[in-house]
């Protein structure tokens, strides 16, 4: 608000007479415009950040436009076979790409990004003795999926329905969720109470409580198994 104010005043934007309050207006121009260090600062960080490479855009002299770039993808590749996915994960500057929720909190160099849209894995199936939910299933399908709500008597529902908003859960994946093993994920937690199996490409099908002990490697998790075992469930 400040720096907002600030910007307004030192362009012509608004007159120092226009400022909420008379108060707020002279601990402004006291304290931050009489003797322009607000500004000095602001050119001294914007000049150095530009340099970094931080502050590409120049909006006006001395003042720059940070760009909320959270990360960096140098090149992107719709995979066409888990094989091919597999061998360009092996690289520690890829990155499999879900739906980018948890990455694009952070800053990160991503030399390949790497999409499974491609390989049908985005669906859930059912037979008589599990369900198959694909890593590529965002959440708000295994939220809403009618099949899993009955098993589990609404747990798996009620897990994710407090996850941030209904956009979100369109975007973030299963896989990326469990993959990360994350001690706050409330879908890993629920599913750790019911009788669960993960399938990795290399390593196979184990039990899901094994592989959230695990180091994280370069494998690929293809779909988390949920197993119709006779339980009561709550969450």
């Amino acid at each position: 608000f400040v720096q907002s104010l600030f910007f307004c005043r030192e362009y012509g934007i608004i007159k120092e007479e226009d400022f909420p309050k008379k108060a707020l207006r002279q601990v402004l121009l006291d304290d931050i415009l009489s003797n322009g260090a607000f500004l000095r600062e602001k050119r001294k960080r914007g000049k150095k950040r530009q340099k970094q490479g931080v502050l590409p855009e120049k909006i006006h002299e001395g003042m720059w436009k940070e760009r909320n770039n959270m990360f960096t993808i140098r090149e992107y590749v719709k995979v066409s076979s888990l094989e091919e996915a597999y061998e360009l994960n092996q690289k520690k500057a890829n990155v499999v790409f879900g739906g980018g929720v948890w990455l694009r909190l952070g800053r990160k160099n991503i030399q390949t990004a790497i999409d499974l849209s491609g390989l049908g894995l985005d669906e859930i199936t059912e037979d008589e003795k599990e369900f198959s939910v694909g890593c590529m299933v965002s959440l708000r399908q295994l939220e809403t999926h009618k099949g899993i709500d009955a098993y589990t008597k609404g747990a798996v529902k009620e897990s994710l329905r407090h996850i941030v908003g209904v956009q979100m859960r369109n975007c973030a994946t299963v896989g990326g969720s469990i993959y990360g093993r994350f001690g706050f994920s409330d879908i890993l937690c629920c599913l750790l109470g019911l009788d669960c199996d993960v399938e990795l490409y290399k390593q196979g099908r184990m039990p899901l409580a094994d592989f959230a002990k695990m180091k994280k490697d370069n494998d690929i998790l293809v779909r988390v198994i949920i197993k119709k075992t006779p339980l009561e469930t709550a969450y």
